[in-house]
């Protein structure tokens, strides 16, 4: 599991890989810490409980720590819903987040309130991340659920909520009730409170018997546009009307209806569809809102599309599709080639300040090359993208002082053959191509200095560094090359023995990082994540070491020499952060 993934980073560092996760809308706060309460809102509640509207089946919860949103669904009368935990940690939980972002839900009262007839529902959470981490409770929307073929109901009213700490948005409040899966809210974080982060929503009720379906539930257009119509099946009685959603305001609507009136019973959306122009000539998508009165709430959405002109996103491709620059560039032009069809043009776009794409250089009409300088990197490893015809061309570049370099000229015998080819492969190839995986790599950074303190002052650790790297960079170098893994749990409790030899001797942050680390280890996702199966059995064979007891012979004049070089090498460190 993320037993695998700690190793594989820890190749890079020889020890100092922790399992994390930074949310992804990170928003400073000029106070530490803080709490709000918001001034009474207009709402429209269901009269009675929420577990007894009839038809709900089940509500969902989306989380949105990582890129994409989680579903997190919970039946009507499921234990988690009826009842808040005393105690929120990993062992009392009702779904974890990020790393050490535990949450908790319950039906209760507009304040927040546990009540099992509420009409709300709270979502609470603990996240103990300050700055620069990014802030806990990241909940993208909450929804009803009833039974198959009737629509869903998002929740449509904050009525309260606690933001804590110095990570906490207040202006993301609104995300959780936006209907847009793609925002969440960020409340902060729980370092040093005693409560928890909050946030209480309610529902609009739905008209009695009103259950709207649509058919069909989306419509592809070619480049020339043209006209469609979706029929909306609704009892008698059930009042509704459309509405288009574009979020392109650069260029004309997409689509555009016949009539926007409110409708009573079952009816029909006619729609148009523009054609490509000039300036707007790649696939665009719109969106048809079907919305319920009085509330003017969504109950369902149709997907209209339109294809680029003679142009699809299938038509462009790039090679390569990344580059590995190292952390000294010397500001030299770099290169990769755009293939497409004569007559369709691509644009390269960069939103990283560190990756400068020239005038005129990053342009082009059918098959070209676009080209691009990196400036010189004076922090931790890094990586970019360029986007050029729907594509992603990915830049890392490495650190200028990367400390599993330095461990390896100190300590050849602790590397082994292409040890630092390896980990750097395994991390520019599989790890950077997650968010999970970039998160260990930026811990990695983090805590390599420690890493490589500790083992200069236990030399002993350089020997069991040697024989985990032996025995493992066969997995390694599957994992590198995108190859399902093995593990026995001997194996298992290998790794987990050398994690503790580090979290032994390291500070107060490594210990609580690898404990709150080996908490983690079995989350079944990672282990999809990753492609890794655990069987029963002995850790494996370690392949010879070669000339171990000359280090151990030496040993006392290793720890000597080596503070001298790393003293050396902390200095680099900080003249580096100087020039940043």
């Amino acid at each position: 599991m993320k037993r695998t993934v700690i190793l594989a980073a820890l190749m890079m560092a020889l020890a100092s890989t922790l399992i994390g996760w930074m949310p992804s809308n990170v928003v400073r706060s000029s106070a530490s810490e803080r709490a709000f309460t918001p001034a009474a809102l207009p709402q429209s509640q269901p009269p009675g409980p929420i577990r007894l509207i009839p038809g709900l089946v089940s509500l969902t919860f989306w989380e949105r720590t990582g890129s994409s949103p989680v579903d997190n669904t919970f039946s009507v009368n499921s234990p988690q819903l009826e009842a808040r935990l005393s105690t929120l940690d990993f062992a009392s939980r009702d779904f974890t987040g990020a790393s050490l972002e535990f949450y908790d839900v319950f039906y209760s009262g507009a304040d927040g309130s546990a009540n099992r007839d509420g009409a709300y529902v709270t979502i609470e959470a603990i996240w103990n991340l300050a700055l620069p981490n990014g802030g806990g409770l990241n909940i993208a929307e909450v929804q009803l659920n009833f039974a198959p073929g009737d629509p869903t109901v998002f929740g449509n009213v904050v009525t309260s909520f606690v933001g804590l700490g110095d990570n906490f948005a207040p202006g993301s409040v609104p995300n959780a009730v936006d209907g847009n899966l793609q925002s969440h809210t960020t409340m902060g974080n729980t370092v040093g409170q005693s409560q928890r982060l909050r946030i209480t929503i309610g529902f609009p009720p739905p008209p009695p018997g009103c259950r709207y379906s649509i058919s069909p539930t989306s419509q592809t257009f070619t480049a020339n546009g043209g006209t469609g119509a979706v029929d909306v099946l609704v009892p008698s009685g059930c009042d509704w009307g459309a509405l288009v959603a574009d979020s392109d305001t650069n260029h004309l609507p997409l689509v555009q209806l016949a009539s926007n009136d409110r409708r009573s019973g079952s009816g029909t959306v006619s729609y148009s569809v523009t054609p490509v122009t000039e300036d707007d000539t790649a696939t665009r998508s719109a969106t048809i809102e079907i919305r319920a009165f009085p509330l003017f709430n969504v109950v369902q959405r149709f997907v209209v599309t339109r294809e680029a002109f003679a142009c699809p996103a299938s038509a462009y491709s790039i090679h390569p599709s990344n580059v590995v620059v190292e952390g000294d560039s010397d500001g030299g032009l770099l290169s990769f080639q755009v293939t497409a069809p004569p007559g369709c043009s691509w644009t390269a776009n960069t939103r990283e300040p560190w990756i400068t794409l020239p005038s005129g250089q990053g342009s082009g009409s059918g098959s070209g090359r676009v080209f691009f300088t990196v400036l010189d990197n004076p922090g931790s490893w890094r990586g970019g993208l360029i986007s050029v015809g729907g594509k992603l061309f990915t830049v890392y570049q490495n650190d200028t002082a990367c400390p599993q370099a330095f461990v390896c000229g100190l300590f050849p015998i602790a590397c082994g053959s292409g040890t630092l080819v390896t980990s750097r492969r395994f991390r520019d190839n599989r790890l950077a191509r997650s968010v999970r995986g970039q998160r260990y790599t930026q811990l990695y950074y983090k805590f390599s200095t420690e890493a490589v303190g500790l083992m200069i002052l236990s030399p002993s650790l350089v020997l069991r560094s040697r024989d985990i790297l032996e025995r493992y960079k066969p997995v390694i170098d599957k994992m590198a090359n995108g190859e399902p893994v093995t593990l026995t749990q001997g194996d298992v409790e290998d790794i987990d023995s050398f994690l503790d030899a580090f979290a032994s001797r390291g500070s107060t942050e490594l210990r609580e990082t690898l404990k709150s680390l080996s908490e983690d280890l079995r989350d079944p996702r990672v282990l999809t994540e990753f492609n890794i199966t655990i069987t029963d059995g002995p850790k494996r064979q370690a392949r010879a070491q070669g000339p171990v007891q000359t280090v151990v012979q030496t040993s006392i004049m290793i720890a000597p020499i080596g503070l001298l070089l790393f003293s050396l090498y902390r200095i680099r460190l900080r003249r580096n952060k100087k020039l940043q």
